[in-house]
Order: C-alpha cells, then structure tokens, then sequence
C-alpha cells in the first residue's frame, strides 16, 4: 500500500502556494518586530522570547516567520486551547492564558503569557493570531517568578486558566487588575501585553487584505496546503534517512533536592516516513521546577531538536507544524517530561535543553549507522553546554518606591 502523498492532495499550485508562504511570513514578521519594539522588559528587546503565528481551526500554526522570535515555537500545541475557544469566540475577543495545568500543553511555566484572537471574514471564522511573551515577573517566590526549588505550581506565580482579556473589543478590567495585582511589574506586564494586542490587530489587517487581493477561498485552501507541504518535506528527510531503532540517554542533576540525577531516556525509531520518539524509562517527576509539562503529546518543547534539523537540512520548508506531524511521541505520565497536575514547572528549559540534546546524539546515532552518511551528515551539532541559566537583578527604586525587574542574562554556553 502507498502511503499517503499530501502534495498530490493540494488544490494550491506550486507558485501560488510559495507566494502565500512568504506573503504570510510577512505577516508574522511584522507581528514580531511590533512586539520587539513596542514591548516593556528586556527578555523581549534582549532576549527575544517571544512568538507570533497564524493558527488553524485545529490549532496547527500554519504560519511562523524565519526571522524574529523563538523559532521551535512554530509547532507550539495548541489544538485543546483552540477548540475551547472558538465554540464562543467573538470579533473583537481575545483570550490569555499561561496555565500549564490548563491549556492541553501549550503553556509550560507561569511567565509565559499566551494570547489568542479570532480573525473572521464576513462573519465567518477563519483562524487565529496567536503571540506570547516571557513575563519577566508574575509573583511567585522570587522576583522573577523562576525559583528552582518551588516543589508545586502554587508557589511559582499567578495561574490564568483561559478566559477573555477581552470580549467583542471591552477590556475586561477585572481580570486585569487581578493579574498585575499579583506581579512585582504591573506597569512593564501591562506594557508588554499591549505590545502583543498591537501585534494581533496588524495580523488581522494585512491577512484582510490579503484575502482580498486572492479571495478567501484561495486563501483558506492555501493555509491547509502549507502544512501538507511542510509534511511532506518532513517526510521526505525522514525517508531518506536508515531505518532502525537508536537508544541515548542523559541525566540531569537534582542537588536541589539531594537526589540522585533523574534520568531521561530516548528510543528513537525510523521506520519509513515515520519517527517515533519514545521515553519509556525516563524517571519520575521531581520535588523541584525542573518538570516540564507536554501532556504526553508531540510537543513543541519535544520535537524541537527534531524541527530544528529538518529545517536545518531544508531550509526552503515552510516553518509551520506539519513538519512534525510524521513525528509520533510516548511519554510515560508521572515522568519529569510529563508530570502531573500541579508539578512545579519554572525551570522547564533546563530539561528541554537536555531533550533536545539527547535527541540530537540519538539522530546522530542514526545517521552516522548509514555508510553514505544519511540526510543530514555533517548538519547535526554536537552537544551544547546541556543547560541554560537566568540571571535577574531585583531592587527597589529610590525614586519611585517600586520593584524592579530585569533579566541580566540568559546565560547559554556553546
């Protein structure tokens, strides 16, 4: 039986499609430089950790820009948040959320704050925008809100479960107030925030006119080809590389707790168009926030060293998240990658760092297996420094009375 070809299914010819991609990409990248230069804090001027996307009725991003913004983000989950959503979603609603415990694995930790908007087309809903920044405070323990040795989410910051900032375009007072109440940085989130409400009404208007230079249809047709054409290119590098079942594995270390390293174990199977990533044997959840929250699915934080090198082996390929739709994923729940409900989750990166390190030996296992050297040979990296350390400075403003936070530096060695 021939597998499924979804470049044979596009209704979109080539060139148009290829048009649409970049007309969209500008749409994108217009939404990140907004947020860059209309933002508050510093981890979004200097940092740059931040996201904007076009998002489909399903929740697959079908548009990410290439030059601004965290780029794994572009396969970010958001199909469970979406769904919730548009069953009473009106123009004008925005919704926020950076629940962990709430959002079907599209947030990990509190400073994360995700906005979603519905763009309709003559009283139809087409799809959403979708930005995010990193808070540079949302209370918790320390300023900051990234405590290591927070052993539960109630310690690390305010939770917002989804619900709407705004509704048919009113600000929901309340809401906010309760939100800034409960950061170090009313003043900056707020900031912040509106730098993304700019960003979503810029998207709403150019993807408009685009619909009105091509039609809707064209358009609505467009944004479905373009996740098949990334899948399609995804699989195509799959393909090309040795079938066969590779095992790596890493620890990270628990001095906070005074336990033994928690291990994280890959088994990672090629198997004609498909990669399956399984971490059967990885370790328990830990008393500490260093559990990153996936709900066991194909998620951004898994799949992005496996993003990263196909986009590295093709860069011609639309950045959206049909590039991992071939990429099938079993995380054991009750694991430091798939913790429970209520784990403390601050520190998540330092574990996703180790993932997609751990992903990239395994790869590398693969590839190297091939006498030719297989898709890929000589693209793969070798291991970075395995983790990724935040300094902030706290203090208290003589002339204004008020708190004061700024991230000094991510610090992330090669």
């Amino acid at each position: 039986m021939n597998a499924r070809n979804p470049i044979a299914e596009k209704a979109t010819d080539k060139v148009f499609l290829e048009i649409l991609n970049n007309r969209l990409n500008g749409i994108t990248s217009e939404m990140g430089h907004i947020i860059h230069k209309a933002s508050f804090t510093p981890f979004i001027k200097e940092a740059w950790d931040f996201g904007e996307a076009l998002v489909n009725l399903k929740g697959e991003i079908f548009s990410y820009p290439k030059d601004i913004g965290v780029a794994f983000m572009a396969t970010a989950l958001m199909d469970e948040l979406v769904e919730r959503f548009q069953k009473d979603c009106e123009p004008g609603d925005v919704l926020i959320c950076n629940d962990p415990n709430n959002s079907g694995g599209l947030c990990t930790h509190l400073p994360d704050m995700h906005l979603l908007r519905p763009i309709f087309w003559k009283g139809e809903l087409l799809c959403f925008s979708w930005t995010f920044i990193h808070s540079s405070d949302v209370g918790g323990l320390v300023p900051g809100s990234i405590a290591p040795s927070a052993y539960d989410i109630f310690q690390e910051g305010i939770r917002i479960p989804p619900m709407k900032l705004y509704k048919r375009g009113e600000l929901n007072k309340d809401l906010l107030e309760v939100f800034l109440a409960n950061g170090r940085i009313p003043f900056y989130n707020w900031g912040d925030l509106k730098a993304l409400l700019s960003a979503m009404d810029i998207a709403e208007k150019r993807l408009l006119q685009t619909i009105e230079k091509y039609g809707v249809e064209r358009v609505r047709t467009g944004m479905e080809d373009l996740l098949a054409w990334g899948e399609e290119r995804a699989k195509q590098i799959i393909g090309k590389m040795p079938d066969g079942a590779y095992e790596f594995h890493d620890y990270i270390e628990l001095d906070i707790t005074g336990e033994p390293p928690a291990r994280i174990k890959l088994r990672l199977e090629i198997k004609g168009q498909d990669l399956h990533l399984d971490f059967t044997g990885t370790d328990p959840q830990v008393r500490a926030a260093l559990n990153l929250p996936t709900d066991g699915k194909n998620h951004h934080f898994i799949n992005a060293a496996v993003f990263n090198f196909f986009h590295s082996v093709d860069k011609s390929a639309p950045l959206n998240r049909g590039m991992v739709r071939p990429v099938r994923v079993t995380i054991p729940r009750g694991t430091i990658i798939n913790p429970e409900k209520y784990a403390a989750v601050g520190v998540r990166f330092a574990t996703a760092v180790r993932v997609m390190d751990i992903i990239i030996a395994a790869l590398s296992l693969a590839i190297d297996s091939s006498a030719s050297g297989g898709e890929g040979s000589g693209i793969l990296p070798a291991a970075g420094s395995g983790m990724l350390g935040v300094s902030l400075l706290s203090y208290i403003d003589p002339r204004t009375g008020e708190t004061k936070v700024n991230v000094l530096q991510p610090m992330w060695g090669g």
